[in-house]
Formats: C-alpha cells, sequence, structure tokens
C-alpha cells in the first residue's frame, strides 16, 4: 500500500509539467508521465498483501515526530503501541 502511494504521488510531478506545457507527443514530460502510469498500472495489477503493520507504524511516527519535536511536544507519547 506505501509502494503504491510513494509511486501515486510521484505521478503528480510529470502530470503537472504535462498540464503546463505546449500540447505535444513528444515533450520529456509526457515520456516521464507515460513512464510513471506504467508503474502505477504495475502495483495495481499485483494481487493484495496484508497490511505490514510495523511498515505502517514506522511511517506514521516519521510523519508525527519530527514536529512534535519541533513544536516542544511529548514526542514520547505518539510512538505507536506494538
Amino acid at each position: 500500500m506505501l509502494d503504491a502511494a510513494n509511486v501515486l504521488s510521484a505521478e503528480r510531478g510529470p502530470a503537472n509539467s504535462v498540464l503546463g506545457e505546449p500540447p505535444s507527443d513528444n515533450s520529456a514530460a509526457r515520456e516521464r508521465l507515460v513512464r510513471a502510469r506504467a508503474q502505477i498500472d504495475e502495483i495495481a495489477a499485483r494481487p493484495p498483501q496484508e497490511p505490514q503493520m510495523d511498515e505502517i507504524r514506522r511511517a506514521i511516527e516519521k510523519m508525527f515526530l519530527p514536529l512534535l519535536r519541533a513544536g516542544g511536544g511529548n514526542a514520547a507519547a505518539v510512538r505507536c503501541a506494538g
């Protein structure tokens, strides 16, 4: 699931580039967009997997711990129970 989210997010850059350029079938941005969409299609074709809870827990902690540390909050309180 996190792989899919990363690839979907990475597709936005080439998509925005294509939207901001004059219409063309042969631009570098369009080629990047085609490659990014092929990656999305490949991930979408994979069979579903059970969630990897440790991976999800680490991702959540990485998102919130720096914010709490910067704001002086209690970072230890945000550690996900495992």
